[in-house]
């Protein structure tokens, strides 16, 4: 497991695409990464909430933050705000 600094985001309204070409809407699950490739499956946790999601978006993320996740992610993994998350490749 890594350990990131990640945070909710809402892509930009004048797109209803990603930089990956996925369609962002309420209910999509992913992150953003600067780096990391599109469609690179990862487990994300935060306090023992466990998600198997994707890189569905590329970009610059704030100085010092890693990640952003999906509203639809930031939801089920309960996390509010920039917080500290564990991460891992899916096999």
């Amino acid at each position: 497991w890594y350990t990131a600094l990640a945070a909710p985001y809402t892509p930009s309204a004048k797109t209803s695409k990603s930089a990956c070409g996925v369609a962002i809407t309420p209910t999509t699950i992913g992150v953003a990464h600067p780096v990391l490739p599109c469609g690179v499956k990862l487990y994300v946790e935060y306090k023992g909430r466990q998600v198997l999601t994707q890189v569905i978006d590329r970009g610059h993320t704030v100085p010092g933050r890693e990640f952003d996740l999906t509203q639809a992610l930031a939801k089920a993994l309960h996390v509010e705000g920039t917080q500290t998350i564990q991460w891992r490749f899916a096999r």
